[in-house]
């Protein structure tokens, strides 16, 4: 695994866990389900998947409620403040962001 990661260009303070549990979360976050997860990822436990998802359908489901005042599918202001303010542009983080700190 170290060479892989040294042949990817990674940080060497990148291990397997944390490579694991950034698919992981970047899965949900795409709109991969639990299962879809699961199938990848090789939980046992449906439960153990849903610490990834939970973040992720929490966001999905508060657009998709605000989508339905109409208006932006995005993004639906609901006061006078600026929506960059509210809003900030969401910033992909890059993988290396995701390898925790060596101990």
């Amino acid at each position: 695994m170290r060479k892989a990661v040294e042949l990817a260009g990674l940080p060497s303070r990148c291990v397997p866990h944390g490579l694991r549990k950034a698919i992981m979360r970047r899965l949900a976050e795409s709109g991969s389900s639990a299962k879809e997860i699961a199938a990848i990822s090789g939980h046992r436990t449906l439960k153990e998947i849903e610490r990834y998802t939970a973040a992720a359908d929490q966001v999905r489901l508060s657009k998709a409620a605000i989508a339905k005042l109409g208006g932006d599918k995005t993004r639906t202001q609901v006061s006078n403040l600026d929506p960059e303010s509210v809003y900030p542009p969401r910033q992909d983080p890059e993988i290396t962001q995701s390898c925790p700190p060596r101990r």
